[in-house]
Order: structure tokens, then sequence, then C-alpha cells
């Protein structure tokens, strides 16, 4: 016969209320008798009937998380992180792989909302598409609690981002006491209007700007699509990268810093002047963005802008469920994470 909160009630001599809201981490319940009802659950083997539950609160403890990529490592330590955080609130997360494809994401999280999901999270941005139509995801169910993670949007809405913007002026600026009078930046091939909305290249621009370094060629648009194709095992991508990158050194004799629109550039970047006998970091530094694994088991290590993987998933999920919990909460909130400038060997 399946064990009840009556029973575990009964036998931890307090009240069956007490013992619902402990088994869902209710902050009213002490830690002290959170754990010892969480055990005593655990030793009677206690599941939760999740159909009762939902009945009788109306809600179904679930989360829609929409993701515009997994194969990346930084957004594989998101996702993980997220649902990892929202089970310990005690709820379950459905997943939906978007592509950054807005009629896709809209398409999921109606299927979400037909689950009967108590919130959403919007994982990554959907470029090129204009905001008028994202707004379309927040207007699909008019109580359901959403938040943006790394969207980077300018309307209101709840969202977390990292603040990439600041830590991009700081790298220049680092750089720039580092002795560096010529910086450029290896970045993705992306039209003019796209990239006065990335907030990496904006703290580029005004890093550079702050340091009286122009700026008008500093800028190296060496790839298109080497997030993807590198990842998935494109070797033609990946040796124009480094053709491209071997055509810059050839022209640039001079010692100079280059800051990478990722991690992946960066090692690239790093191999390449390797292999041409170019001294690092004496004659040339290098910053990548992300740290990822790889940055540290490349010679020299790459010193990179990591990202705040725990902060953003904690942030992210802490808002979401605050939302469900406080419906009448209206007011929009962004929450921008610091990043952190990972000092190594490359500058």
């Amino acid at each position: 016969m399946a064990v009840t909160t009556y029973d575990i009630a009964k036998i931890a001599k307090t009240t069956q209320a007490t013992v619902s809201r402990a088994l869902r981490n209710d902050p009213t319940i002490s830690e002290r008798t959170q754990k010892r009802i969480k055990k005593l659950a655990d030793q009677l083997g206690y599941r939760p009937n999740l159909l009762a539950r939902s009945l009788i609160e109306g809600k179904t403890y679930t989360i829609g998380l929409l993701m515009s990529a997994y194969h990346l490592e930084v957004a594989s330590a998101k996702i993980l992180a997220i649902d990892r955080l929202a089970r310990e609130k005690g709820y379950h997360i459905y997943i939906g792989y978007t592509k950054g494809e807005l009629p896709l994401a809209i398409e999921l999280a109606q299927d979400f909302i037909s689950r009967g999901i108590d919130g959403l999270i919007a994982y990554g941005s959907f470029d090129p598409y204009p905001e008028h139509q994202i707004r379309k995801l927040t207007k699909l169910k008019s109580d359901l609690p959403i938040v943006f993670l790394e969207a980077n949007l300018s309307f209101p809405c709840w969202q977390v981002n990292s603040d990439k913007k600041q830590a991009y002026i700081d790298a220049v600026k680092y750089l720039a006491n580092r002795g560096y009078d010529k910086i450029y930046a290896f970045w993705k091939d992306m039209p003019d209007k796209d990239m006065r909305k990335d907030p990496r290249y904006l703290g580029l621009i005004e890093g550079l700007n702050a340091v009286s370094i122009k700026n008008n060629s500093n800028i190296q648009k060496l790839f298109k699509n080497i997030l993807s194709s590198a990842m998935m095992g494109s070797d033609e991508k990946i040796q124009q990268l480094a053709d491209r990158i071997k055509e810059f050194f050839l022209s640039h004799r001079q010692r100079c810093a280059i800051i990478c629109y990722n991690d992946l550039v960066a090692i690239q970047t790093v191999s390449i002047a390797n292999q041409l006998g170019i001294k690092i970091p004496d004659e040339l530094a290098v910053i990548g963005f992300d740290d990822i694994t790889a940055t540290r088991l490349i010679v020299p290590p790459v010193t990179t802008i990591a990202q705040p993987v725990k902060q953003l998933a904690t942030n992210a999920v802490k808002m979401l469920i605050n939302l469900i919990e406080n419906p009448n909460n209206n007011k929009p909130e962004t929450i921008m994470v610091p990043c952190e400038l990972k000092i190594r060997a490359t500058a």
C-alpha cells in the first residue's frame, strides 16, 4: 500500500499540512523540520501523487524550457543547472529545442501550455526576429509567467542576462593597461544592424573608445557560422577560419592583442599563432569568451571571459518560481549578472 503524507505526519507527530509544505520546500517550515520529514519520507519510500496534488493546488509543478542551443558546452551547463535547481524546488522540466527559430518556439510553447505548465523559461536570443514578434511568446496565455534568459530584450519583461557589454569593456581596458596599443577583434560576420544589438560588440566599441584606440578597422569579421559548424564537425569551415586567421597574422606583424567572439575562435587563434612561431603573450595576447574546458587544455591556457552559468540559472529559476507563486507581481524586472575575466597565460 502506498505511503501517504498522512502516514508520514502520524510517525513524525505533526500535521499533514506541515508534511506537505516541508516536502515542497515551503520557507515557512524550518530547514531542520524539512530535513527530518524528507528523511522520514525517503525511509518510508514515499512517492508524491502528482496528479492528485495538481488537482488540489491547481498547479502541475512543471516548467517549460525553450532553448536555442544545446550542443555548446556552456549552453548544456546552463540547461543542466536549470533542471537541477528546478527539481530542488519541486518542479520538473519539459525541454524544447527551438534552433533559434521563433515560429518553432511559439509552437513548442503552445504544446507546453496544453500540458499545463506553470511557467516558461525562454533561453537564448531569437535574432534576427524583431522584438514585436518575440513579444508573441508573452501573449500565448495571459496568466503564464515567462522569464527570458540571455535574450537581451529592450521591451519590459522578466529577464536574466549576463553583463557581456561590461565584460568586454573590462577586457579591452585590461589589455590596454598591459601595454597593448593595438587591439583587434575576431568576430562573427553579421549585418551591422545585428552587431549594433550585440552587447559584446557594444562593449568592445565602448572599451576601444575609452582607451582612445581607433576601431574602424579593428573588427575582423572572420566567420559566419563557426558556432554550429565547429561543434558539428565541419572540417571545411574550421579550415576556412584557420586560413583567415593566418592571413591576418601574415599582414599584421606588430605586437597586438585579439579579443575573440568565443573560446572556439580563441583556441584556433592560439593554435595558428603557435604554428607561426608567434610568442604568446609577448607578441600576441588572446582573450576568449565562455570559459569552456578546452581553454584550460591548450598550451598556453587561454585567458577568457567566463559566463556565470550557475548564477544565471539560479536567478532565472528563482524569478520564475516567484512569479508562479506570486501571480500578482506584475512589475517586469531585468537582472544583470556579471561575468568574470579568467586570467591565464595568453594575456
